[in-house]
């Protein structure tokens, strides 16, 4: 157990170095994903072949639940655990810093000291309120599609850098308009429960991918692709290193269960 005392040393002094700084809750975590392995280990009697702990994360929209449980299944020497749902950026950090083997991510994400193997891309959902001009002019038209063109005079009621395609033409961010964005009335909408409440209230727009428009319906709001935005990519992340092979196992079969799930029917699978 020498080798498993000395990586257990290891996070500690990380969690020690990232006490007083937001990352301390992934070190933290990475000690009690390390602390899990060796009481697998002890529940198996020490064996030369432990189980394999697979301590994975993902992106809201991602369904983890369907892929962990599949694995799992298939897999019965592997200990699959998950962490709660967090934004791209804190996932794939969870996994540099070793607090998870694995994360399904949107891209992009900070690479360094990651593997990224992109493994599906989807197209971008408008979310309008059902009072919309524009969800009316869908009923008669041959496509039920929008395009950015049609969404620039609206108000985007998340931040702007999220869609830089739309940031790139809106009409509110050009000229005597900037400043005096409906934004600064409405205040800070921080979670996508808050900025869907305001779309069916007129007050604005939100574009997201497919996934999260399907997994966020609500009544008086209508979600409808954008036709013209380039597809989103979603990944799954591990470590720089070489994986183990529970890890390789697990990319190979997310890629393959995502792109037949059906909150990516209109996605593409990427080449691995």
């Amino acid at each position: 157990m020498d080798a498993d005392r000395e990586q257990l040393e290891g996070v500690i002094a990380l969690a020690r170095r990232h006490a007083d700084l937001p990352s301390s809750a992934d070190a933290v975590d990475a000690v009690r994903a390390f602390a899990d392995q060796l009481s697998a280990r002890a529940d198996n009697g020490d064996s030369d072949q432990p189980p394999a702990a697979l301590v994975v994360a993902a992106a809201p929209g991602i369904p983890l639940d369907d892929l962990t449980a599949e694995f799992a299944a298939g897999h019965a020497d592997a200990l699959v655990a998950l962490k709660p749902k967090s934004s791209s950026s804190i996932a794939a950090r969870a996994v540099r810093c070793g607090a998870a083997s694995i994360a399904i991510v949107r891209l992009p994400v900070l690479r360094r000291g990651l593997t990224i193997i992109p493994v599906l891309d989807e197209p971008w959902v408008v979310a309008l309120p059902e009072t919309d001009p524009l969800v009316a002019a869908l009923e008669a038209a041959p496509t039920s599609t929008v395009i950015l063109a049609q969404l620039a005079g609206h108000h985007l009621l998340h931040s702007p850098d999220e869609v830089p395609e739309w940031r790139e033409i809106a009409a509110e961010l050009r000229g005597v308009t900037v400043g005096q964005t409906q934004s600064f009335a409405l205040g800070q909408l921080d979670t996508l429960d808050e900025q869907l409440a305001h779309v069916a209230a007129g007050n604005g727009i939100v574009i997201v991918p497919r996934s999260i428009g399907l997994g966020n319906a609500r009544v008086g709001v209508v979600f409808v692709t954008v036709d013209d935005m380039t597809r989103h990519h979603l990944a799954v992340v591990h470590a720089f290193q070489a994986p183990h092979p529970a890890v390789a196992a697990f990319v190979e079969q997310a890629a393959q269960a995502l792109a037949v799930h059906p909150a990516f029917a209109d996605s593409t699978r990427e080449t691995l």
